[in-house]
């Protein structure tokens, strides 16, 4: 799928995605898959051998800036980690 449009150009497939910890420092790194819907698009990635020893973790993807979850945070959620863009 193709990047968004207007505020949205710079998320799409292939944008990348990063994941540090509470010092900033780099964990993993990967980009996003093919989005999926029209209006709202989703999409999924997967972070990979990632250390679980972190207080906090940031995920951001492109220059959107970053989520901060807890380390218990992410266990209660499975590592698993939602965001949106807009309205």
């Amino acid at each position: 799928m193709p990047g968004g449009e207007g505020g949205y150009s710079d998320i799409g497939s292939g944008t990348p995605a990063t994941l540090k910890d509470e010092d900033g420092k780099l964990l993993a790194s990967t980009v996003l898959g093919p989005g999926t819907g029209s209006y709202k698009c989703t999409y999924t990635l997967k972070f990979t051998d990632v250390p679980g020893n972190a207080a906090f973790y940031v995920f951001e993807v492109g220059r959107r800036g970053g989520i901060s979850s807890s380390h218990e945070e992410m266990v209660k959620n499975n590592w698993t980690v939602s965001a949106s863009l807009g309205n």
